[in-house]
């Protein structure tokens, strides 16, 4: 590792070593001139163009029109950029900024680069997703078709060893120009205040700073995570501030001008609110005090949904330690950090790398069309998740862009010269090819503009409407927005590329109404995303491929039942979470069968028809998990084995007193049991034995009513009336029901006085019954299975307690001398 005090001093080194070597690794801390001194010594010593990218726009036309400027020009000259919706490059053009988005679409049309000596990759610790892609697409340019380009990759705090190595071992060198000092105080939260006002109480303590000398007169930098923040906060602070200080926002949906603003010297001091674009490529003069919010807000895509949405986060350390150092770059400075000392070091050191969060649909679409089909090609200095890259590629696929095998289809050619993610891309090809480009392009546009953005009230918009995504393009053309973060401009430029690019694809109109023809152009784009409404008037939706969401109340969608979901986000709810959709847009279920056929598929499954009872055969056309059709038949004879099973399982759930309230059925299976036919452990046995080749209740129901002999063959009855007689005879000819309960000894019951005479115990077979000696009052007064027994040890007592009860009764003193007294039957 080489080791340089300033930039401006080691240049002659730094080129030598680039010359030499091909490629390099500079880390240098912000405000030490890597942005602008060095490309520019770059450029004059090679003979073709340099390029420099940067992450972010305003950072790409800051630095070239700082580089002009000091050339004493304007940008477009020696110096110039391209940016998205931008670009001020002229024919002399040798050093060119641009964003690395930029740089990866121009490598689809100039894949080796020509006329460029050099890139240098700037910024590389902010980790972006593009920054990535285009570093592993240099390096096997350079290795494949371009050895003689130079390849710097610059940052203020990357591990360097980590990029030094990925490059073949490039040297690395590193400049240690020191910041100036920077005193860090921690203010303390009020968690009962909102952003903007804690931001406000901030301020003024920082103005107080300065007019006490703990801090130099300067301006302020206010770090804020998002376009909505900064301005409530610009609002807040405007009222109290607005007299001495001129409070300006800088983000990237900012025009030109505006960004101008907040970065140049002005009159006043200034009062600078920024996202965090501020943090380390743009030095704005004169900020000698830093506001930290300690929020940042980072894309991410929800592992259930699929669906990408911004989430505010905690700054990392690192950041925290940038955002603190741009008040020490031209002089000592302080930094107020709204969050405890304790919350920074509990904090993680670096941001995560939007490569292991982001949406990678359109890097992959872009992949395929530089040849790397198989992503396992591609030269990743750090690999993706592989579950995003499936789901990137089944999308890709399921929206026509991508082969089975990988290669881009002619859609997916079209879709990669959109400057907007594909599903959008989608939406406008399927508009232009309906006849609705125009309006289509605009769509597009506005959702790719606002799909990060939470509108506000909808009440101030839209009561109700059948889409979202239509009720902002409304809006936008009647000029009654009520999502004024977005950028109206950006919309307008971008509709207009989109516009451009869809030349040849235009159609004439169809006789469809333009509103259903854009309707189905956003099916075309979200065909993964089918919702429908799981109650009428309700706000639960289910998804087509499983999974559940329920409805924002920023949506204007509230009567539509089949809907496709193009904006959701996950939310917090107490210690659980839930997937809320802010944008929703109506389709026509018939609309599924004929634009995304391929995920239709039919079904013949035997199933339970409660309404009928009865087991039916259903034949279903499927969208996902959605039932778009059915026909329901009677089972065929290849059907009734497992049509049976199915009416045995739901006889059982039912329990067996739905079928058999006179206990026909408990009392056949107990006979079965007690003869050895059945296992006394499972009572259903017989149930299941009745079930087959059957397939309703009502046959169940009427098999049963039938007795056994609906049940068992002739044989069968005949055997079982001789193991488990339904009746046993006494001595005197009587004839009594055996009762047969599962799990119990079979017993009859009849009067005591039936059984004067008898000395034994009625049996079947070996088995003695058990007896149920009853009272006049049908009554037992004993039970026993040992007459003999109970006439020598228990009668007496028993005599004497029925003649104090039933005097008119005759209670022998000897009833086995005794005849029996003529009764009824004995009953079960």
């Amino acid at each position: 590792m080489t080791e340089l005090l300033t930039i401006r001093e080691g240049i002659p080194e730094l080129l030598a070593t680039l010359r030499e070597a091909k490629r390099m690794v500079l880390v240098a801390p912000p405000g030490t001139g890597k942005t602008t001194l060095f490309p520019v010594a770059l450029a004059e010593a090679v003979a073709g163009t340099v390029y420099v990218t940067q992450p972010r726009r305003l950072a790409a036309r800051m630095a070239a029109t700082y580089v002009a400027g000091q050339r004493g020009e304007a940008p477009g000259g020696y110096v110039g950029y391209r940016i998205r919706f931008d670009s001020a490059v002229g024919p002399k053009t040798r050093l060119i900024y641009m964003t690395e988005g930029v740089l990866r679409q121009q490598l689809l049309r100039d894949r080796q680069l020509n006329g460029v000596s050099a890139v240098i990759v700037d910024e590389f610790h902010e980790r972006s997703l593009d920054a990535d892609v285009l570093l592993g697409l240099l390096t096997d340019m350079r290795k494949l078709a371009r050895p003689d380009l130079l390849l710097a990759v610059m940052s203020a705090t990357v591990a360097a060893e980590s990029v030094a190595e990925y490059l073949d071992n490039a040297p690395i060198v590193k400049i240690a120009t020191a910041a100036y000092p920077v005193a860090v105080e921690y203010l303390a939260r009020d968690s009962d205040l909102a952003l903007e006002r804690r931001v406000g109480r901030a301020v003024k303590h920082a103005l107080e700073a300065q007019g006490s000398n703990r801090s130099p007169i300067g301006d302020v930098l206010v770090f804020l995570p998002g376009v909505a923040e900064i301005q409530r906060a610009q609002a807040a602070c405007q009222d109290a501030f607005g007299a001495t200080h001129a409070v300006l926002p800088l983000h990237g949906s900012l025009s030109a001008s505006e960004q101008d603003l907040a970065v140049r010297p002005g009159r006043q001091r200034k009062i600078v609110l920024a996202t965090n674009v501020a943090e380390t490529s743009i030095t704005i003069d004169g900020v000698t005090a830093v506001i930290d919010t300690g929020l940042v807000r980072r894309s991410s895509v929800d592992p259930w949904s699929g669906l990408s949405h911004l989430r505010t986060d905690a700054a990392s350390q690192a950041e925290a330690i940038q955002r603190a150092g741009r008040a020490g770059r031209t002089q000592p400075g302080i930094c107020f950090r709204l969050f405890s000392e304790h919350e920074f070091k509990v904090r993680p050191k670096f941001a995560p790398p939007e490569i292991a969060t982001a949406d990678l649909t359109a890097t992959i679409l872009a992949l395929a069309r530089l040849g790397y089909s198989e992503l396992s090609d591609f030269p990743w200095y750090e690999s993706p998740p592989a579950p995003a890259i499936a789901a990137a590629r089944s999308l890709l696929i399921e929206l026509g862009a991508l082969s089975a095998a990988g290669g881009p289809t002619s859609i997916g050619e079209r879709l990669s010269e959109f400057p907007i993610h594909p599903r959008l891309g989608r939406i406008a090809l399927s508009a232009a090819a309906a006849g609705a480009g125009r309006r289509g392009a605009l769509l597009a546009a506005i959702m790719a503009e606002a799909a990060q953005m939470k509108r506000s009230d909808p009440t101030k918009g839209h009561w109700q409407g059948p889409s979202d995504p239509l009720a902002m393009l409304e809006d936008y053309e009647s000029r009654q927005t009520f999502w004024p973060q977005v950028n109206l401009a950006a919309v307008r430029l971008s509709a207009k590329q989109i516009a451009e690019a869809l030349k040849g694809d235009l159609a004439e109109i169809t006789s469809e109404p333009e509103e259903t023809l854009l309707r189905r152009a956003i099916l075309s784009g979200f065909p993964d995303r089918v919702a429908r409404r799981r109650i009428s008037g309700g706000k639960d939706f289910v998804l087509a491929d499983g999974g559940s969401l329920q409805q924002d109340r920023s949506s204007v969608v509230h009567k539509a039942e089949w809907v496709v979901v193009t904006e959701a986000d996950m939310q917090s709810v107490g210690t659980s979470s839930r997937t809320s959709a802010r944008s929703l847009s109506q389709i026509e279920p018939d609309w599924l069968l004929d634009d995304v056929p391929d995920r239709i598929s039919e079904c013949s499954e035997l199933i339970w028809d409660g309404d009928r009872e009865s087991v039916v055969r259903s034949e279903q056309l499927k969208f996902g998990n959605f039932v778009m059709a059915e026909t329901r038949r009677t089972p065929n004879a290849q059907d009734l084995a497992a049509a049976s099973t199915l009416l045995a399982k739901e006889a059982r759930a039912v329990g067996l007193q739905r079928f058999d309230p006179k206990g026909v059925l408990a009392t056949i299976s107990a006979r079965l049991a007690f003869a050895g036919k059945q296992d006394p452990s499972d009572p259903n046995a017989l149930l299941e034995t009745l079930c087959l080749d059957k397939t309703s209740f009502a046959e169940l129901e009427n098999a049963i009513s039938g007795g056994m002999h609906t049940m068992l063959s002739k044989a069968e009855v005949a055997q079982l009336n001789r193991i488990a007689p339904e009746e046993v005879s006494l001595p005197s000819g009587r004839k009594l029901a055996v009762n047969y309960v599962s799990g119990q000894e079979p017993w009859v019951a009849s009067y005591l006085q039936d059984f004067f005479g008898q000395q034994l115990t009625p049996r079947i077979g070996d088995v003695p019954l058990v007896l149920h000696l009853w009272a006049p009052n049908k009554r037992a007064v004993q039970i026993t299975r040992d007459l003999a027994g109970f006439w020598q040890n228990h009668y007496p007592a028993v005599r004497r307690e029925l003649m104090r009860q039933y005097p008119r009764h005759t209670w022998p003193e000897d009833p086995l001398t005794a005849p029996p007294k003529l009764t009824k039957r004995g009953h079960r």
